[in-house]
């Protein structure tokens, strides 16, 4: 009788089929919420409240979601663990890198270090887990779901299941017996419209990201949304992909050479001086490799950790992403699918 979630994402597919973005929003982080007409009566503005809290209230009220982000959200999923299992034994598992032993108490997952293939109830569980994986904290349980996702889209495109048919309405089917999805997607035949329309998709266009948070205030176990959270909406709104940007600056010029790497021109705005960088990410791992042997993100411009791939803000040390092409090709040294 409590629906409190246990994971928030926006997804936002571009209309050419180009990009994805994914936004992770932490469940336990404190937000403020406008006032809600729902059709069974009105939820009145909150402040402070948990994020996880806000989905419980519109389904106790009326079942009408207030909008968290500035954008016009017309479809959601809503996933329960039951049916999360049925549709990743749909497409026959999941391959997952683990990077430590894994022996859960909570989930009661088991899992050996090394490339894993999951069924559809270990990857449930994986994408549960959180106190005997990194820090214990809900932002980096976001980072490995995020992952979770990328893995199971590399597994559908390697296996052509967008362009089977025949499968592809077999899995529809499935989801529409499984999954609460409203109305302008609950239809076999939009579902396998749009899996059809990502058949070509290149999965180094799909952009994960966690809603940045600092602690907060009023209370160190809760996060609050950090001041550039608002730039990861902005870039949704406007339909930008959140890594990738044409935009310039008086101290920084970004431009692309003709092998597909970024040079970026950083200008000394006292001596007018302008010193050029040249770190190439790597054509396996996607990252920098710092002359002190620090691993970079080149998106988000966090270290990553080399035992396990997680990525850190660099100013904040949270959990922001999993360095997916590292942990795959490096931790686990299995060729990439895609």
């Amino acid at each position: 009788g409590n629906h409190q979630a246990d994971t928030a994402m926006v997804l936002q597919i571009s209309a050419d089929r180009s990009a994805i973005n994914l936004v992770s929003i932490p469940r336990d982080s404190l937000v403020d919420v406008p006032q809600c007409e729902t059709s069974k009566g009105t939820i009145p503005a909150q402040y402070g409240v948990m994020f996880n809290s806000i989905f419980a209230g519109a389904y106790q009220t009326g079942g009408d979601l207030a909008s968290a982000t500035g954008l016009n959200i017309q479809n959601f999923i809503v996933v329960d663990f039951a049916g999360l299992v049925k549709m990743i034994d749909a497409i026959g598992g999941v391959d997952i890198c683990v990077p430590q032993d894994i022996d859960d108490p909570y989930s009661t997952l088991q899992l050996s270090k090394g490339m894993q293939h999951l069924d559809g109830t270990q990857a449930t569980q994986y994408a549960r887990t959180r106190y005997t994986l990194g820090d214990g904290s809900d932002n980096a349980r976001t980072t490995r779901q995020q992952y979770l996702i990328k893995q199971l889209m590399s597994e559908a495109l390697s296996k052509n299941l967008f362009t089977d048919t025949a499968q592809l309405y077999q899995l529809a089917k499935s989801a529409l017996e499984s999954l609460n999805i409203s109305e302008g997607m609950a239809d076999t035949a939009a579902l396998v419209g749009l899996a059809m329309s990502l058949k070509n998709f290149n999965m180094s266009h799909l952009y994960t990201q966690t809603v940045p948070v600092v602690a907060a205030p009023s209370d160190p176990n809760r996060s609050v949304w950090a001041d550039n959270a608002d730039e990861v909406w902005a870039k949704m709104r406007e339909g930008k992909s959140l890594f990738e940007s044409t935009e310039t600056n008086a101290t920084s010029t970004d431009s692309t050479t003709t092998d597909g790497t970024t040079e970026s021109q950083n200008t000394d705005e006292n001596s007018g001086e302008q010193a050029q960088s040249t770190e190439t990410p790597d054509a396996t791992t996607g990252l920098i490799t710092r002359a002190d042997g620090t691993l970079i993100d080149p998106n988000t411009g966090g270290t990553v950790d080399p035992e396990d791939g997680s990525i850190h803000d660099a100013t904040t040390g949270q959990y922001i992403g999993i360095a997916d092409r590292y942990l795959n090709a490096t931790v686990c040294a299995v060729p990439a699918k895609n």
